[in-house]
């Protein structure tokens, strides 16, 4: 479809989510009952799923099979390592890893992969439109809001979950936040995010540029908007 043509997103609800890591774990509980999800859940997947699934709450109207769900990070877990033993000592190392793997939960193998929230939101909502994990920054956040554009100027969902996450917020504990965003219906075309600094949006956090972008969509009106970090441009809403 020709730019000129396509719908562009409005912002529908949005979450933000922090704190201790047991008060976001039995927020999960009161969200969702599939104990097989609650499992898979922890102190740093906990944040994004409370906020993906509180946003698509709010949202409501919006369909779980036409929705798409991204999810951005600069977390990597660390791999399973074994416990430290004396590599000098008269032992089979090999066999020593072995054991550890063989007897080690699959669980939480899985619990440290970077998509292991975005697999937990889509089992929990039933999402069942286009998805896809970014490690990185705020640039990687602007690689999902435009993928998130795209997909629904071309009709592949009716509705994006964008959600960012970090294993250290501010204050320390892990925080998440999530927007919900669809193709305008109404003939107005909203806001289109354009980056205008990539390296500026690097500089921050996906939460913190996710905030910036969910706090400037809310005031846009018929002027183009700008959203500034230490007297940067990073990016701008165009109307």
């Amino acid at each position: 479809m020709p730019p000129a043509e396509q719908e562009r997103v409005r912002l529908l609800s949005d979450a933000i989510v922090g704190g201790p890591p047991t008060a976001m774990i039995a927020r999960c509980r009161e969200l969702v009952e599939d104990r097989k999800v609650i499992r898979f859940l922890d102190e740093v997947s906990a944040p994004p799923f409370i906020a993906a699934v509180e946003s698509f709450r709010i949202a409501a109207a919006v369909s779980a099979t036409e929705t798409a769900l991204f999810t951005i990070s600069s977390w990597e877990a660390p791999p399973m390592l074994p416990p430290p033993f004396d590599v000098t000592a008269e032992i089979d190392v090999h066999r020593k890893l072995a054991e550890h793997y063989a007897s080690a939960n699959p669980r939480d193998a899985l619990r440290c992969l970077p998509v292991n929230p975005l697999c937990q939101i889509a089992i929990a909502l039933g999402i069942q439109g286009p998805n896809a994990h970014f490690v990185g920054d705020g640039d990687a956040l602007m690689h999902a809001l435009v993928l998130a554009e795209t997909d629904l100027a071309v009709g592949a969902a009716r509705a994006a979950i964008v959600v960012a996450f970090e294993a250290e917020g501010p204050d320390g504990p892990p925080q998440a936040m999530a927007v919900v965003v669809a193709a305008s219906t109404n003939g107005v075309p909203p806001p289109t995010v354009r980056v205008v600094d990539p390296a500026a949006a690097a500089a921050l956090s996906s939460v913190q540029a996710l905030r910036m972008v969910a706090d400037a969509a809310r005031r846009v009106g018929a002027a183009r908007t700008e959203v500034r970090h230490r007297e940067r441009l990073i990016f701008s809403l165009e109307p």
